[in-house]
């Protein structure tokens, strides 16, 4: 069982599980920021911690998500024996020729790769270690001759991008529906920020969303294999998802990581709202649509683009002018005048003048009307993507596939921005999501995997 390997009933008693939503009035809580060198002793601790995986303690159910960068794939398993007999997990299951046996065998093998799964897991333990509310709980490293298996806490209700499929129509209703959960994402992000930490890939897929004990949905980041501990980064083209990369990362140049992760809200945030990308690209040259906002700017963007429901309308005749301030504020494409998620390096003029920092003259999202808005509690219905329940899904165990669900590209341009498929290219998945079947949820067209 979980406990005995690793000790994890112990474990979780020693990091309580915080529900309390996150919120722009309260403080920050500080501890000493993330360093590089710390997750690589996290990384190699974990790496020399990990046990065996014994096969009979867990109860395959269902493949969640293929993760095709990280050559594995996420299943629901049930725990079969001990104290956590009953209880559902998410297991990412990677290949030992990918994982290898530790951070520094992986980047020998792997020098050029973007993705670092012991990085991924270095920053989850420390996020935990600090009562991070906004992650999910990292229960076990293990491995067999073949696969290397992480077992985290479960998601229950899946992917932001599950979200944007089943909210209500476009328009206010949604609007109130979504602002809440912008008010976590923003402010988990500015957390993750204030330790230090560049997320680096954030996407729908990337955040997921869980019940707390009162029935409210909290969000969740996942997936840190290409985050930095570093704010100030050079760019590079494999970094982050196509639709939601920072123009500034395509420079080759050093560039604010932080305002990137910024302007990757702002996407985030647009496709909440208008159940489509804004594009597919930001590369120049790569998406007309984006040429648009380069070139124009968000007002002109939002006056002339159209969306794909079937209305024609254009984003600001659906989004409030509260929102549309908010999206103006995160997609700028200068960084210096973008908006900022209110981290002390930016608020702070002390801070700020010893970076020589561009931004500390910025503004931040706190500052904007959108938030007034933003106090509307989440419904507390709850529906799982499938439409199973997860006491459903736990009565039908089955026997565990021995390969991974295909994934379909993104949308390509001239195509549709549409949700009819996840982000083009270089996605992933968590050992924490629970995706859904192909069924189309409340009349939206039917998913296609990801090419996580």
């Amino acid at each position: 069982p979980i406990g005995r390997h690793l000790g994890v009933r112990g474990l979780l008693a020693s990091r309580p599980l915080l529900t309390d939503r996150p919120s722009r009035a309260d403080p920050v809580p500080m501890a000493a920021p993330l360093t590089s060198h710390g997750l690589e002793e996290s990384a190699e601790a974990l790496s020399r911690g990990v046990m065996d995986w014994e096969a009979g303690n867990f109860g395959y159910l269902r493949n969640l998500q293929a993760a095709a960068r990280n050559r594995g794939r996420v299943e629901l398993m049930r725990c079969k024996k001990g104290a956590d007999s009953g209880r559902l997990v998410a297991v990412k299951r990677m290949p030992n020729a990918w994982v290898q046996h530790g951070p520094r065998a992986h980047e020998e093998r792997f020098p050029h790769s973007s993705e670092r799964p012991w990085r991924d897991l270095g920053i989850l333990q420390e996020l935990n270690r600090r009562s991070f509310p906004s992650v999910c709980q990292l229960l076990g490293v293990f491995r067999d001759q073949d696969v290397t298996y992480v077992v985290t806490s479960l998601a229950t209700e899946g992917e932001l991008f599950e979200w944007c499929k089943r909210a209500p129509a476009l328009g206010r209703e949604r609007e109130v529906q979504m602002m809440p959960l912008v008010t976590q994402i923003l402010t988990s992000v500015k957390l993750l920020h204030e330790y230090g930490v560049a997320h680096c890939d954030l996407s729908l897929e990337n955040i997921l969303l869980t019940r707390d004990d009162t029935g409210d949905l909290q969000v969740k980041l996942i997936d840190f294999g290409m985050s930095s501990p570093e704010r100030m980064r050079r760019g590079r083209a494999d970094v982050g998802k196509p639709s939601y990369q920072a123009p500034e990362t395509h420079s080759g140049m050093l560039y604010d990581a932080f305002l990137a992760d910024a302007f990757a809200l702002g996407v985030v945030i647009f496709t909440m709202a208008a159940r489509e990308y804004p594009w597919n690209a930001t590369k120049r040259g790569k998406c007309e649509r984006y040429e648009c906002m380069h070139f124009h700017g968000w007002d002109r963007y939002a006056e002339e683009m159209t969306l794909h429901d079937g209305t024609g309308r254009a984003p600001c005749q659906v989004f409030s002018e509260e929102l549309s301030e908010l999206l103006g504020s995160l997609l700028t494409r200068e960084p210096k005048g973008r908006a900022h998620l209110g981290e002390a390096c930016y608020t702070s003029s002390a801070d700020a003048a010893k970076e020589g920092d561009e931004a500390a003259s910025g503004y931040s999202v706190w500052s904007l009307r959108w938030h007034d808005d933003a106090s509307t509690d989440v419904g507390s219905e709850r529906e799982d993507p499938d439409g199973l329940s997860l006491d459903e899904v736990a009565s039908s165990e089955v026997e565990s596939p021995t390969s991974a669900a295909s994934a379909a590209p993104g949308p390509g341009l001239g195509e549709s921005c549409g949700l009819h498929a996840r982000s083009a290219s270089n996605g992933s998945s968590s050992a924490s999501t629970v995706a859904s079947r192909s069924s189309s949820p409340r009349g939206g067209s039917a998913a296609e995997k990801p090419q996580s």
